[in-house]
């Protein structure tokens, strides 16, 4: 008697036959992705811009600025930047076939000269789509138009490329981006801004220092805004009674009639004239403290007229 015997196979060898039908199907769907990445990417745009700024939710196309009147191509040759406006800028751009890096120049001219920072920042993407090289100048215009409107986010991006190109970084680059951090009131970021200065052996000039014992001075900082001046005069910038009046209000506001009776003296040292009402201050700080002896030094010194009319500087 025969019995229907069925022979099921070893447990190993169904685990094999499982894996090998899981790897044809990986196998098959890959292909499949493989075949729908050749068709597709194709008839896709493949630009992808070279400044973050420019994927910002609400950023504007040069459509939307693209207004006033047309001129003819010749007449952007001819034409400095302070001669049009930036829309008139971009019209003559959008007329031309084959733009120079001098013509889109000219045309960030106008955009710094106006502020307008979104059209000086995307005009240096469309450079690079279009194949052009931005120079120098294209970096610095597009870094001052963010400057006087506050984008210290966008002028360091700009910075960044602009270090990646090679370009070469001087005060006037970091003054503008000074100006940003100043103009949004970042002051920290204008502290670090400096500190790069000092890091690429530039010596800011007396207005960055300004806008940096400023910063300070709003922060609370005292002690910064104290070393700011001190480090000024060391690296031969000559401090004057703005820079030395931004200091004396972050100390009054600090509470520091010791410190600010020493700024009297630096001041003195450095040839610079105290007022009538910067030794007022001073007064009050030290009479609120209790610094009698300090009282009445300051107290001669108002007796005299102060040592200056009127808040003299250098």
């Amino acid at each position: 008697m025969h019995h229907n015997i069925i022979h099921t196979p070893p447990r190993y060898t169904q685990v094999a036959m499982r894996k090998h039908r899981f790897d044809v199907l990986i196998v098959v769907v890959l292909a499949l992705v493989l075949l729908l990445a050749l068709v597709v990417l194709p008839t896709t745009q493949a630009f992808v811009p070279r400044h973050p700024h420019q994927q910002q939710p609400g950023y504007s196309s040069r459509s939307s600025f693209t207004t006033g009147t047309r001129r003819s191509a010749h007449d952007i040759t001819t034409l400095g930047g302070e001669d049009m406006s930036w829309q008139e800028g971009l019209a003559l751009l959008e007329s031309l076939e084959t733009p120079t890096v001098e013509i889109y120049n000219k045309v960030l001219k106008a955009c710094a000269a106006e502020g307008q920072w979104e059209p000086g920042c995307w005009l240096l993407d469309e450079m690079v789509e279009l194949g052009l090289e931005p120079d120098r100048q294209s970096f610095v215009l597009a870094i001052e138009a963010c400057g006087e409107q506050g984008r210290y986010e966008e002028a360091n991006h700009v910075l960044s490329y602009m270090k990646d190109a090679e370009h070469e970084l001087d005060n006037e680059v970091y003054g503008f981006v000074a100006r940003a951090c100043e103009a949004a009131k970042n002051w920290r970021q204008l502290q670090w801004t400096l500190d790069e200065m000092t890091y690429r052996e530039l010596i800011p000039d007396l207005v960055t220092y300004n806008r940096a014992i400023a910063g300070c001075g709003e922060e609370g900082e005292w002690e910064m805004a104290l070393t700011l001046v001190l480090e000024a005069d060391r690296r031969g910038v000559t401090c004057d009674y703005v820079s030395y009046n931004l200091v004396m209000q972050a100390l009054h506001k600090a509470k520091q009639p010791t410190r600010a009776h020493d700024l009297i003296k630096i001041m003195k040292e450095a040839g610079v004239a105290p007022d009538k009402e910067m030794l007022a201050l001073v007064l009050e700080l030290c009479q609120e403290a209790g610094e009698m002896a300090l009282v009445e030094g300051i107290g001669r010194e108002l007796d005299r007229g102060g040592l200056g009319a009127g808040g003299g500087g250098n």
